[in-house]
């Protein structure tokens, strides 16, 4: 659906007609409803819509009052959550916002009964429309025209924009990147003037914006952006310096890559920051001590198998076995997540030489190795005791990490009999070693 240059939206998306019935009970009871932000947005261009957002000129009392099973999420800030039609809606009242701490929390906040005083406190012209039950837009600040232009633009004064809430810098970059747009020269510049507020916003929003960024269609676009702006200069924590002095034109393969966590350890590769670096970056924007370690676990693998996966990939008469061997090793160290990234990064964005063989050969190599580690293995190491007839101890998990070895390098077959035998063959050749000493 293209932009509605009429200022009319035809028909109206599903979700956005699944919530009409919660305007048109606001409306009854004598309040103004409107939808508004980005679902305006979105589906004026013709996007999809994640979710609705709705104010209203009623009080957070007066819609509690209205809709009884309603939950009072940000009540400070005049938002209710309302249960209707078996979905959750944010209903927000009307407001101003003034006095911002540490650019960017309101210290002040004023329930008003005028929608243009509310979309005046938003970010930009494209989110700073409403839409009626009716499904006219209203526009006070040409947001439709920029949509058409593909511009962001600050609503008002860019500088005033940027200095109430410098999350926002951030947030156009992001916008730009994700819909493709231009930054209008005056944002922009306001843009770079406030770059150092930023210092000001907690790394667990900026990590978030990033996220965002790098999930969207080009993420080479907002690493360009991110680098003219030099806005990661100014970041709460210091960023690692590979990361602040990115090249944009190494990232062109990112969107290429499906996973998100896959295109923030080919970020990493393509600027060739080490795994310390990496992990430092990670932490310092918050990420989960769970997804930092499974982003590790890809760049440790990368720095484990490259030079020799390298070589290998160029020799005309590869050694197999060894490299088999090294594969499998830190395959079996990093978890078969980390190597599944890593052939997908060579396939979408190696500079190798093309041989579809030898990864066809590596993914081979990878769907032989047991995934839950020792776990995989058809015997249990109280077994395996019994068998040998020896005590448990920590001679039996070194046995039990070597017997996985041998299974993912395809000597032996993973049931119970051949891996008993090789466990017996492996304590006869220990005596035998003991004996001649």
């Amino acid at each position: 659906m293209p932009v509605q240059p009429s200022g009319r939206l035809e028909p109206l998306p599903a979700l956005i007609q699944e919530a009409l019935p919660l305007l048109h009970r606001l409306a009854a009871n004598g309040y103004q409803a409107f939808f508004v932000g980005g679902c305006v947005r979105d589906a004026a261009a013709g996007r999809p819509l994640a979710d609705v957002d709705i104010a209203t000129s009623a009080l957070p009392a007066d819609v509690m009052e209205l809709f009884p099973d309603s939950i009072p999420t940000g009540l400070q800030h005049g938002t209710v959550t309302v249960k209707t039609g078996g979905k959750l809606y944010e209903v927000t009242t009307f407001r101003t916002e003034s006095g911002y701490a540490d650019h960017r929390r309101p210290q002040e906040v004023e329930f008003i009964a005028d929608l243009h005083g509310d979309l005046l406190r938003r970010d930009f012209t494209v989110n700073a429309m409403a839409l009626d039950p009716k499904g006219t837009i209203i526009d006070p600040f040409h947001g439709l025209e920029d949509l058409r232009s593909g511009v962001i633009r600050a609503v008002g004064t860019p500088r005033s924009r940027f200095t109430e809430d410098a999350l926002r810098m951030i947030r156009a970059i992001r916008f730009a990147s994700v819909f493709g747009f231009s930054i209008s020269h005056r944002t922009w510049k306001a843009l770079r003037e406030c770059a150092p507020l930023l210092r000001y916003i907690a790394m667990e929003r900026v990590g978030a914006e990033l996220d965002k960024m790098m999930k969207g269609p080009s993420p080479a676009s907002a690493a360009a952006w991110l680098h003219a702006s030099g806005l990661l200069s100014h970041t709460k924590e210091p960023l690692p310096p590979a990361f602040t002095a990115a090249r944009p034109a190494a990232l062109g393969g990112l969107a290429l890559l499906p996973d998100a966590d896959d295109r923030w350890a080919a970020l990493s590769l393509a600027l060739e920051a080490d795994s310390k670096s990496a992990g430092q970056l990670f932490r310092r924007l918050k990420f989960s001590k769970a997804r930092a370690d499974a982003l590790m676990s890809k760049l440790i693998f990368h720095e484990a198998v490259d030079a020799e996966a390298k070589e290998w990939w160029s020799n005309p008469e590869p050694d197999d076995f060894s490299m088999r061997k090294m594969w499998v090793s830190a395959a079996l160290a990093c978890g078969i997540t980390a190597v599944r990234s890593w052939l997908d990064m060579t396939e979408r964005m190696t500079r190798l030489p093309e041989r579809p063989e030898r990864l066809a050969r590596l993914r081979q190599w990878t769907m032989q190795i047991p995934e839950n580690g020792v776990a995989s293995l058809n015997v249990d190491g109280r077994e395996i005791a019994g068998k040998l007839q020896e005590r448990p101890g920590p001679w039996l998990g070194a046995l039990m990490r070597r017997l996985l070895l041998e299974v993912a390098m395809d000597h032996v077959a993973n049931e119970r009999e051949p891996l008993l035998d090789w466990c017996r063959q492996w304590s006869r050749e220990k005596e035998n070693e003991h004996h001649e000493r």
